[in-house]
């Protein structure tokens, strides 16, 4: 497993593009307009792939989605970049370029149809960062020599520095509550002070899994054990308290540090399941075989052919 996936930050940020609802609200509210109005959102699909690099690896992991576009037959990726690193590096760009070209490499080297890659870069950091741009490196390259650099463009969100008003607006109240989660994870102070209006936000949610997996990210940001959760249930609704305690009851019953691990993992496992499933009937579909898709999944043979028996393929 991934270094990135024993982050905190990470692993609950897996857990929310997991959910095909949260991942597309996710999208529709940072991308740019035009790209939006490109992309036909019902045909989304989580690719199960990934174009890190050995040397990418401690830096990024990445969620790869697949859409087609309106009014043509042709598709692309959309890739969020979730950054390990949660101060500035300046570094950014180049790896970012290293990684898209690692991203048309596997394109090529597997013969797929060739699909833009548009990479999203998340950055939830508390310093203040401007992304720069590939040319700001080159200023003083008279113009004829410009024209050998490499050009592309990139979504930079930069969460800490999103306005309260912003993030308010999101109708999707597990992706509004995760984000201001995660928005206020530098700043514990702050978090605990914010943490009766998130949970709030939450209270109408029928979805119990979403409320299990804010509250354990809560108590693994702010470095406090389940007590804390008999703390914030004081003064506040019925409802909501109802909710907290049966989220503390679990991690009783778990063990708060197994349960912390169990709530961040949980949607992932369920997630990575139906995902490699996914990949699977997609990898049979275009007739590759079972030793490939082993390499893939990461699977036995003798996995891969139970779940393609049990998918009647």
């Amino acid at each position: 497993m991934k270094k990135g996936l024993n982050n905190k930050h990470d692993k609950f940020f897996k857990a929310m593009m997991e959910d095909r609802s949260v991942a597309t609200d996710f999208l529709k509210k940072f991308l740019p307009a035009t790209v939006i109005g490109l992309i036909d959102f019902d045909t989304f699909e989580n690719v199960g792939a990934s174009y890190i690099t050995e040397d990418l690896n401690e830096l990024f992991s990445d969620a790869i989605f697949k859409f087609k576009l309106n009014g043509t037959k042709e598709e692309c990726y959309v890739s969020v970049l979730l950054e390990h690193k949660s101060k500035r590096d300046d570094a950014t760009v180049f790896q970012v370029l290293g990684y898209l070209a690692n991203g048309y490499k596997l394109q090529y080297k597997n013969k797929e149809p060739k699909r833009v890659i548009l990479p999203v870069v998340y950055y939830h950091g508390k310093n203040k960062w401007k992304l720069r741009q590939l040319d700001d490196y080159f200023k003083n390259v008279p113009p004829i020599l410009k024209a050998f650099l490499p050009s592309y463009d990139m979504v930079y969100i930069d969460l800490v520095r999103l306005s309260s008003d912003s993030l308010d607006s999101l109708t999707n109240v597990f992706l509004r509550s995760a984000l201001m989660v995660q928005r206020h994870s530098s700043d514990p102070n702050l978090l605990k002070n914010e943490i009766e209006k998130i949970l709030t936000t939450l209270s109408d949610s029928t979805e119990r899994n979403f409320f299990f997996t804010i509250i354990v990210y809560v108590l693994e940001v702010l470095e406090v054990d389940e007590t804390y959760i008999l703390e914030i249930s004081e003064g506040i609704t019925p409802k909501l308290k109802d909710k907290i305690m049966s989220t503390y009851d679990r991690l009783i019953e778990k063990g708060i540090g197994k349960g912390i691990e169990l709530g961040i993992e949980q949607g992932i496992e369920q997630g990575i399941e139906q995902k490699t499933i996914d990949v699977i009937r997609n990898c049979i579909k275009n007739g590759i075989q079972i030793p490939m898709i082993s390499n893939i999944t990461g699977l036995s043979d003798r996995r891969v052919m139970e779940i393609i028996k049990s998918l009647g393929l």
